[in-house]
């Protein structure tokens, strides 16, 4: 097999194909410049595609990112493995559905395709984030890999500057950038097993929060966007520029070595981009969401003699189809029992020739869960132009054509009643060959917060009572679109972080402490308005109190004395994208801080209460 899909090389160069794959975290589809972004610059990107084959239909295995790389790992659809959640996942105790007790780990029954190469004579090395599994006899050391080099529990770094915390990787020199040190590791990798055949996994902690890019790459990026740019995010342009440098270093090693002839390189993303950092337009929505943009991704993969340079296929492909693709390149057999049960289908044929297509019977995708960008239960299935959506609130569904409405805004399940009807059958089908765990009636339920299973504001609540760790989805986050509102903090604080956050860079409102001084601050369309006490805060416990008038006018107070006043445009000019976090802002930050920024104490309580 390897000898005809490599037939054009020379009789040299007939030596085991050498793999890396290269997994970038809530990477949206049209992150990089050869897909369609206006201002992140990925020239390195770029040329991977011009040497080898762009997939504009290509698909992560589940709209977050455990399940995905899970899926990566053994070619098995997350629903047939019970990981369908990241780890350690989201619980809303109140919502209309219990969630199932899924798989929180990638047991050791599953054969990876570190594991299925090595016999082959591979060397393997994991470089970057892993999250799949909390307990150490999980991590990728016992999963077939030789080298590992960042990978352990935790699904987003304390740091993207050293030093990092990560327990598998040595902290560099004060200030080093993980994505460069990443880098480095898979070069110094390929540099002492270049005479062996070898497989690198690289799944970059980039672009996953805290978003934290280099000093240099934000200015650059800040110069760049404009009023009219889709892509405003700067620190998140300067990590994908960072993700763009290490494939550059990475094809720059392999070009020295003469290894490039002989190397296929796979890159993609394992989920949709964060709504709130990036935008995934024109797809609809983002990570966690049903629709395009939660699982719609970036693929090139590149391999010199087989992919013709600079070709496109608009093939739908999904995550576990490199598992037996991979398989297939490297003649390696595999383990026949695992492989029984892969659902990947090997895509060698759309490599070869971009007009081929797979025999399959669709795409399926199962998310038992709620995810706090509002998301909640749901299945689907792409067959062709055509994709169905089961969301199991209310089991209804959504029918849409994405070859005329790649947007999903036309929903035709009336119209089409036929065509539901037989996409739902097939994805109820195959929910039971996968043994596919469901959610289940909640008896807690509470329907006072929640109302539908969108990710819109619903929540017709005007007082809201937190406490720390307390997570709320835009769906059920205060709705403070041109409301006035007062909000009331009681906290101990020991150090810097935030208090109480709603929103990202875009809207939104934030209560933090920064060099022990109370700061409060407001986006309105980016703009902001900042507040900060004159003196620091006294010991013990605070109260904070803040109003944002309709006017626009902002009090903060402490212990019921007035501490600083200032005036916004007025009210919020929308309902931020990014929910409600007590004690954290750990999706995108409102102001000044380098999110997660939690708070060193603790937050006793958070009475919020919106005006009319």
């Amino acid at each position: 097999m390897l000898t005809i899909l490599c037939s054009p090389l020379t009789q040299a160069e007939q030596k085991p194909l050498n793999f890396i794959f290269i997994l970038v975290d809530d990477w949206g589809w049209t992150d990089g410049g050869c897909f369609g972004s206006d201002i992140y610059e990925t020239p390195n990107i770029d040329r991977l595609a011009r040497e080898g084959m762009k997939f504009t239909s290509g698909y992560a295995a589940c709209t977050v990112c455990s399940p995905t790389r899970a899926a990566a790992m053994t070619g098995k659809y997350p629903a047939r493995l019970h990981l369908t959640d990241w780890i350690a996942g989201h619980r809303r105790p109140d919502a209309k559905l219990a969630i199932p007790d899924w798989t929180k780990y990638l047991g050791h029954g599953e054969i990876t395709i570190a594991e299925a190469l090595k016999p082959a004579g591979y060397v393997t090395a994991q470089i970057g984030k892993w999250h799949l599994g909390d307990d150490s006899k999980y991590w990728p050391s016992s999963q077939g890999f030789d080298e590992v080099y960042g990978g352990y529990g935790r699904g987003q770094p304390p740091s993207y500057f050293s030093p990092y915390r990560i327990p598998t990787l040595k902290d560099g020199p004060t200030g080093e950038y993980l994505t460069d040190r990443e880098a480095e590791e898979a070069v110094g990798f390929i540099e002492r097993n270049k005479d062996k055949p070898f497989f690198i996994y690289l799944p970059h902690y980039a672009v996953h929060t805290p978003i934290q890019s280099k000093k240099e790459l934000t200015e650059k990026y800040e110069a760049k966007i404009t009023a009219d740019s889709v892509h405003r995010n700067a620190r998140y342009a300067g990590m994908v520029h960072s993700v763009d440098d290490s494939t550059g270093r990475i094809m720059a090693k392999l070009r020295e070595l003469k290894l490039d002839g002989r190397t296929v390189i796979i890159l993609t993303g394992d989920n949709g981009g964060l709504n709130g950092v990036t935008r995934n337009l024109p797809l609809r929505a983002g990570k966690g969401s049903a629709y395009e943009g939660g699982v719609r991704v970036p693929l090139v993969i590149r391999l010199p003699g087989v992919i013709q340079a600079g070709s496109v296929s608009d093939e739908p492909v999904i995550t576990p189809d490199f598992y037996p693709t991979i398989l297939e390149l490297a003649g390696v057999k595999g383990d026949a029992a695992h492989n029984s049960e892969v659902d990947g289908k090997s895509i060698t044929a759309i490599l070869k020739d971009p007009s081929a297509r797979i025999e399959r019977d669709g795409l399926f995708w199962h998310y038992p869960h709620y995810h706090p960008g509002g998301a909640a239960p749901h299945g689907a299935i792409r067959d062709r132009d055509w994709k169905l959506i089961e969301f199991y609130e209310d089991m209804h569904v959504e029918l849409y054509n994405l070859k005329d409405d790649i947007g999903e805004q036309t929903e035709l399940s009336a119209t089409h009643p036929d065509k539901a009807k037989e996409l739902l059958a097939r994805l109820q089908s195959w929910r039971k060959v996968m043994d596919a765990q469901m959610p289940t009636p909640n008896p807690n339920y509470d329907p006072t917060p929640r109302e539908s299973s969108g990710g819109e504001p619903k929540s017709k609540k005007t007082k809201f009572k937190l406490k720390h760790g307390d997570s709320l989805p835009r769906s059920e986050a205060p709705n403070v679109k041109g409301k006035p509102f007062t909000l009331e903090a009681v906290f101990f604080a020991e150090g810097d972080g935030v208090v109480v956050a709603q929103g990202g860079e875009g809207a939104g409102y934030t209560l933090y402490l920064k060099d022990g001084k109370l700061n409060f601050a407001t986006k309105h369309d980016r703009k902001a308005t900042h507040l900060i006490a004159g003196e620091k805060l006294p010991a013990g416990k605070v109260t904070a109190q803040v109003s944002l008038a309709k006017d626009g006018t902002i009090i903060l107070s402490i212990n019921g004395k007035e501490t600083a006043r200032g005036k916004a445009e007025g009210p919020l000019l929308m309902t931020p994208i990014d929910g409600l976090q007590v004690g954290s802002d750990p999706t995108s930050p409102v102001h000044d801080y380098e999110s997660p920024f939690p708070l060193k104490g603790k937050v006793e309580s958070v009475h919020l209460q919106l005006g009319e």
